[in-house]
């Protein structure tokens, strides 16, 4: 028996909401939240201790000692008159509460909140979601562009493709092989009636047109006739006779083309909704909290209509292999056939590669026509400001140091992939994750998210590795850490390269300053090293945590101003937050200064 609610604190109300697994609540960000989970004591012994994660924060419980006979009864830790229980505070959209159990990795419940946001955060979101709309293009090269890797499904990887992707991945296969099927293509032979002047209706399709076709012949003299009945000669002008052909109609090209043909009624359906969705007006409520999906809306409108040209050049591509293949392999159409893999199938690389990808196909998911995923999967506040600093900090190293991005991927990470990850096909939905910057003078290496794991046998020397004595756990697997960016900067004239970690932390300069600093600088700089070529290991050079808010100011600094980045005698390492916002960039001046710094001290 596991039972599961919270008790909801806001003003001078209070409620209780009963929670069930994969359920879907509302609440408001400054709401103060403590849940409480009821389980019996056998199913204790069997599951293991609860582990509550908000987010991807793990938030502890508490044991009630006094929990009736044969029930345990557990409740967050932080209290109902904590600010600290305000879970969600300067959150805004979606977000996941989800409790797992130390001896049963299987067995989760989950739990969903929308969280509505005060206006100011709303005024906030609109800025930074306005930013990216007027970058949309930049904003899809950095994040979706494909990687230089290479493409195609491996095992593990077909179902995370949605349906479109599988669709197009297959459309683009038999746009890129259509000579192969000119050349080597299924057929068998059939016997067809044509009209000759020269026929004889000798076979039994032959004849029976000349019995259904009695209308046709006309009497004929001795020398001109060409059918002889009843001791008298008739005369078709044209006799039908039967040839052999080749015939394209079996179940291998029917599998084909019904699969363009679905393709083709799936992409017009996509566009029909798509561009209905972009021509709809949106207003706003009065209320005094503001959903995330409401605001997400008014933003998505335009990266919808990017999204319709490109399902409108898809849909033109599927239009005109239609008309191709009907040439080279006509067949009729069967919307419901399943491919199956025939002995010639299994024979011919293209057509059993096509009939693999028409597979995934089928059996991909059609997307969800949810107007607030269509803004690049943006959720909440915290990964809008993400994806918003991401696209800033591309233009920000652009401009400074004078690169270009050269090479862009998605990194897999783990313990054993070392370092920065190994190069994968990036998933739907995911955010392309390592940038390399080129230029004549500096090298400039971004990582967003990456895994920084202790030190193993496949560390290389430049790697960042974890130098905590944490350990391993069931439940997380082996300790590691993950900042939201990693900067690497390699001059020509320096003896020594720059590591940077930055944080974005959607809060103000008095937050960041009494919580965030205090808690990143033991976790980063002190925590996190970069091993040399002579297999010694020295810490990174800078922390910058970021944030959107300036009610509290724009500015934290750790050391005095004569020893900050941008003084005349600055010390590294140090950590420092400033503002970071499409109207408020406080960043690359701090790093301008950092480059003159090291220019006079490693040359």
């Amino acid at each position: 028996m596991i039972d599961c609610y919270v008790n909801i604190y806001n003003d001078n109300d209070e409620f209780r909401i009963p929670l069930t697994d994969s359920g879907s609540y509302e609440v408001r960000e400054n709401d103060k939240l403590v849940f409480h989970l009821i389980i019996s004591e056998h199913d204790l012994l069997t599951l293991g201790e609860p582990v509550m994660v908000i987010g991807d924060i793990p938030t502890k419980f508490l044991k009630n000692e006094n929990s009736p006979h044969g029930e345990c009864h557990f409740v967050t830790c932080e209290p109902s008159y904590s600010h600290s229980s305000r879970y969600f505070f300067n959150f805004f959209g979606e977000s996941e509460v989800t409790i797992y159990f130390e001896k049963s990795e299987g067995k989760t419940l989950t739990f969903r909140f929308n969280i509505l946001a005060r206006k100011e955060n709303a005024k906030l979101a609109e800025e930074m979601l306005g930013f990216i709309s007027d970058n949309v293009d930049d904003a899809v090269a950095i994040c979706f562009s494909r990687s230089k890797n290479g493409g195609g499904f491996n095992s593990d990887e077909e179902h995370k493709f949605s349906k479109y992707d599988a669709v197009i991945y297959a459309v683009n296969y038999l746009s890129r092989t259509l000579p192969s099927f000119i050349n080597d293509k299924k057929t068998h032979w059939k016997q067809k009636v044509i009209l000759s002047q020269n026929g004889q209706p000798t076979g039994p399709d032959s004849v029976y047109w000349a019995l259904t076709n009695l209308d046709k012949l006309s009497p004929s003299t001795a020398e001109n006739y060409n059918i002889y009945f009843n001791n008298r000669g008739y005369h078709f002008d044209e006799q039908p006779k039967e040839v052999l052909i080749d015939d394209t109609n079996v179940y291998e090209n029917i599998v084909i083309n019904s699969f363009l043909y679905n393709a083709d009624k799936f992409l017009y359906a996509l566009t029909k909704h798509y561009s209905e969705f972009a021509s709809k007006e949106v207003g706003y409520s009065d209320t005094e909290y503001v959903r995330f999906d409401h605001t997400m809306t008014k933003y998505a409108k335009i990266a919808l209509k990017m999204r319709i040209k490109e399902i409108e050049e898809n849909h033109a591509l599927v239009k005109k292999l239609m008309f191709f293949y009907k040439k080279i392999i006509n067949s009729k159409i069967n919307p419901n056939i399943i491919p199956k893999i025939t002995a010639f199938v299994a024979k011919k690389g293209h057509y059993r590669e096509a009939f693999r990808l028409i597979n995934i196909a089928n059996l991909s998911s059609a997307p969800a026509f949810d107007d607030t995923n269509f803004l690049f999967g943006l959720k909440n506040l915290s990964i809008v400001y993400e994806i918003t600093s991401l696209i800033m900090l591309h233009k920000s190293i652009s401009e400074i140091f004078g690169v270009s991005l050269s090479l862009q991927s998605y990194r897999e990470h783990s313990e054993t992939n070392g370092f920065g990850g190994v190069a994968v096909n990036r998933p739907t939905g995911a955010v392309n994750n390592h940038f390399m910057f080129s230029g004549d003078t500096f090298q400039v290496e971004l990582l967003y998210e990456p895994k920084i794991f202790p030190m193993a046998s496949s560390t290389r020397p430049g790697d960042l590795i974890d130098t905590t004595n944490s350990y391993a756990t069931s439940l997380y697997g082996k300790h590691h850490f993950c900042p939201d960016f990693v900067i690497k900067i390699h001059s020509k004239k320096w003896k020594k390269s720059l590591t940077l970690i930055l944080d974005s932390k959607y809060k103000d300069a008095r937050n960041v300053r009494d919580y965030d600093i205090p808690k990143l600088v033991p976790r980063y700089l002190f925590n996190i090293h970069s091993l040399s070529n002579d297999n010694s290991v020295t810490p990174i050079d800078l922390l910058i945590v970021l944030f959107p808010h300036d009610k509290a100011g724009t500015l934290v600094k750790t050391v005095s101003s004569k020893h900050f980045i941008t003084g005349s005698h600055p010390v590294l390492p140090q950590a420092l937050g400033t503002i970071y916002t499409p109207l408020n960039n406080g960043l690359d001046d701090k790093l301008k200064s950092l480059v003159q710094y090291y220019n006079l001290k490693m040359m």
